[in-house]
């Protein structure tokens, strides 16, 4: 399952998620066995969690100014998402992933690199200093960079290829910026789920004579995710959930109702465990290495 987060507020809608129920979003998904990996892990099939729980993809889009906040004394603030985050991350063993986040570097405030104010608002230093600190809190503690655009363009209305490929390059060269150089931006998430004309642009492409490529593109919604290992997975047309009001509790209400569709670890992060009825589903042309269980218990292919 691949959950889709913007802003942190009231009210909440479809593209607002309160701090409270932000919290309590995480502590459902603990109760339930639910632990986090990034898109990158999900991707390339590194799911190392243990016996018994299950994957859960957080993706937050947008940088917007209530997901990550550095208050004066240089401390995150505790009621923005990733201080949400670090807290319960304290509170609870085994919370031990991060999230991906799906950076605009220079949309307009407050969803420019976490609502830093502009340069004719505050010292250029001293946002650099702020953008800095954060991006390198994020990768440190297990988080994952995403390109989503220089500032949420519209592919659809790109004028050629040319275009599309300056406005993902741009803003994959606006991130990599601060990013340590050897980090291999892996995953990008289209503005508004809009493809280009050109598809393959969205996943691989050139801007002024550099390549950008990506192991995984997010669309904007369409249910939970197979799993990586089923051969029904694209990497490059993942689904996710917006997590809009009641959208968490029918998604938990649907695995406990179908536990079979819930992607259950087996604790053994070398190898795919399938029960018999879904065997057929391994992709094994994607993973002639990795080695396979088919059991006769109940979790299967879905995440």
């Amino acid at each position: 399952m691949v959950l889709e987060y913007h802003r942190l507020g009231e009210p909440e809608g479809e593209f607002h998620r309160s701090a409270k129920n932000f919290r309590g979003d995480l502590e459902r998904l603990y109760e339930a066995g639910f632990r986090p990996i990034t898109v990158r892990q999900m991707v390339s099939g590194d799911i190392d969690l243990p016996r018994g729980t299950s994957p859960v993809v957080f993706t937050i889009d947008d940088s917007s100014l209530g997901q990550f906040y550095l208050l004066d004394d240089g401390t995150i603030d505790p009621n923005s998402m990733a201080g949400i985050w670090e807290a319960f991350q304290r509170e609870h063993p085994g919370w031990e992933g991060g999230a991906t986040w799906c950076v605009l570097p220079a949309a307009d405030y407050p969803s420019n690199f976490f609502g830093e104010r502009p340069r004719r608002e505050v010292a250029k230093e001293v946002r650099e200093e702020r953008i800095q600190r954060k991006v390198d809190y994020l990768i440190q503690n297990g988080h994952e960079i995403c390109n989503h655009t220089l500032y949420h363009a519209r592919l659809d209305k790109a004028k050629d290829d040319l275009w599309v490929q300056e406005w993902i390059g741009r803003g994959e060269d606006s991130v990599r910026v601060y990013l340590p150089e050897d980090y291999d931006i892996a995953t990008f998430a289209l503005p508004l789920g809009m493809w280009p004309k050109n598809r393959e642009l969205a996943k691989r492409g050139v801007y002024k004579g550099r390549e950008y490529s990506y192991d995984a593109v997010l669309e904007v919604t369409g249910g939970p995710s197979e799993s990586p290992f089923s051969v029904e997975f694209d990497p490059f047309s993942i689904p996710r959930v917006i997590v809009a009001p009641g959208a968490l509790t029918r998604k938990l209400d649907r695995y406990r109702t179908h536990p079979s569709t819930r992607y259950v670890s087996d604790g053994l992060p070398g190898t795919v465990a399938i029960p018999a009825t879904d065997a057929h589903r391994f992709a094994q042309d994607r993973w002639p290495d990795r080695a396979r269980k088919v059991t006769g218990d109940s979790p299967s292919e879905g995440l």
